[in-house]
């Protein structure tokens, strides 16, 4: 895949940081916008690679893991394929009902912590194949400690 310019080639993928802060719904939807997803390191070394794109830059920043659909079973958005990663935070995940979304953390050396999704980051996008392509995500209801009332987040993308 030939990247666009201002995206980083990383193993035949490309990445945009954006450091835009934003929820995580609305970074997916950015990301949307650009042909994209929210980054989902699948293996430990894209994992490292994309800490290390974020590290100089500071902050936190949304990938694509969450456990919004069911507490605990945490899964790529894009897919819902299950997250094997030993790239989380010593401390994390940890566990709190509402902390349903994935930010790589610079005072964690990027490894993972799992936050409120209502919570403004930065975000790194992964550009997608679209021919191969299609899927809907659509998760259930949850409540983000009354920033807002009850949500419905969805995403679909057709090719």
């Amino acid at each position: 895949m030939t990247c666009p310019n201002g995206w980083i080639t990383y193993n035949q993928n490309c990445y945009l940081v954006l450091t835009i802060q934003a929820t995580w719904g609305a970074a997916s939807s950015y990301c949307q916008a650009f042909r994209a997803k929210l980054a989902e390191p699948r293996t430990v070394q894209e994992a490292h690679f994309l800490s290390v794109m974020n590290y100089p830059v500071g902050g936190i920043y949304w990938n694509g893991v969450t456990d919004i659909a069911v507490e605990g079973d945490w899964i790529f958005a894009s897919d819902s394929n299950y997250v094997n990663s030993s790239y989380w935070h010593s401390t994390e995940p940890s566990g709190k009902p509402l902390e349903n979304c994935v930010v790589m953390r610079d005072t964690f050396m990027g490894y993972w912590d799992d936050v409120l999704c209502s919570t403004e980051a930065g975000f790194v996008c992964e550009k997608i194949d679209t021919l191969n392509l299609s899927f809907v995500f659509s998760s259930n209801i949850y409540r983000d400690e009354g920033k807002h009332s009850d949500l419905k987040i969805q995403w679909y993308f057709m090719y």
